[in-house]
């Protein structure tokens, strides 16, 4: 029987420890980086690490932001050399994403989070973290067409209020950056890799939004049996009064000031259809439509008929 060295034995421990983590990442958030989650955020965490295609829908105010920058740096330091980024409908707001959600809550939250960042960085044309084990996150500024950022490399991306980024951007520009896989070297297997990473997180919008598409598309991947790679999830304001953090009085004094179908999709993470009691159903309506194509002209073959709104929702008739 050889029996190992000092050394040796504690690089087996920390091995274990690292895949038990990686698989319990809401417990080393807690245990090691020492911030407590509620147990929606756990579940939340857990289907992080475990999917490679999420989309979370939430209510205003219950951190949809502070748990998706979450979940990337805690996935940054238990996956050592990975490339993460964050994209938003502005640059502004991925730069605050970083600077607000990691540097000013979360390393505040945990010093060691704080003893592990190596370089810091975050200005009018830059922002990003660096950490000792060589990973790293940037926030990225996506401009009108996505340009900017072609050819960029990443592992994991958060999409934050994705409903406002260009779904052109998102399918020509940010996904494709996923196409390399993490640890990829000549002529090495990789049987432990576990995926590239994106999530999109959102609160709700109307249906005619690309979002709903997605949402109802990778819910359909979610359900089936043998599903490995999708997750999807509404969270409602009650979440957030049931867990003490919201103020129901606020809640309610929203639903009154509201629009119904604002109160949907503010508070209660639902793509509201546009007119309930509409003559031709709007689903239906959607099939055979196409918001992004103007045509200035006919196609042959095809029949046209021209319509007149006459504005017959109840009370607004004009």
């Amino acid at each position: 029987m050889i029996r190992k060295s000092k050394r040796q034995l504690r690089q087996d421990l920390y091995e274990e420890a690292l895949e038990y983590y990686r698989s319990h990442a809401d417990e080393f958030i807690e245990d090691v980086m020492g911030i407590t989650l509620n147990l929606y955020q756990k579940v939340m965490v857990r289907a992080f690490f475990k999917y490679s295609f999420l989309i979370w829908v939430m209510c205003r105010g219950t951190g949809k932001t502070f748990l998706g920058v979450l979940c990337i740096v805690t996935y940054c330091i238990l996956f050592p050399n990975t490339k993460a980024g964050i994209v938003a409908p502005s640059f502004r707001q991925a730069k605050n994403a970083l600077q607000e959600k990691y540097k000013d809550e979360l390393c505040s939250m945990s010093p060691f989070l704080e003893q592990e960042e190596k370089n810091f960085a975050c200005s009018i044309q830059k922002a990003r973290v660096e950490f000792y084990n060589g990973s790293w996150i940037e926030a990225y500024p996506v401009g009108n067409d996505g340009a900017k950022i072609r050819g960029a490399r990443l592992h994991v991306i958060l999409i934050d209020e994705a409903a406002y980024v260009n779904r052109t951007i998102i399918d020509k520009v940010v996904t494709p950056m996923l196409i390399v896989k993490s640890g990829y070297k000549v002529g090495k297997k990789q049987d432990d890799y576990a995926g590239n990473k994106i999530l999109m997180t959102s609160t709700a919008s109307y249906r005619f939004n690309h979002l709903y598409k997605s949402f109802v598309d990778w819910t359909h991947e979610m359900v089936k049996p043998n599903n490995k790679k999708y997750f999807t999830m509404t969270l409602p304001y009650n979440v957030g009064v049931r867990v003490g953090l919201f103020d129901e009085t606020i809640v309610e004094k929203a639903r009154m000031d509201m629009t119904e179908m604002e109160f949907e999709m503010e508070y209660l993470g639902r793509f509201p259809r546009l007119i309930e009691n509409a003559w031709i159903k709007y689903d239906d309506l959607m099939k055979c439509s196409d918001l992004l194509k103007l045509e200035c002209h006919g196609v042959k073959n095809f029949e046209y008929v021209m319509s007149i709104d006459v504005a017959r929702m109840e009370g607004e008739d004009n």
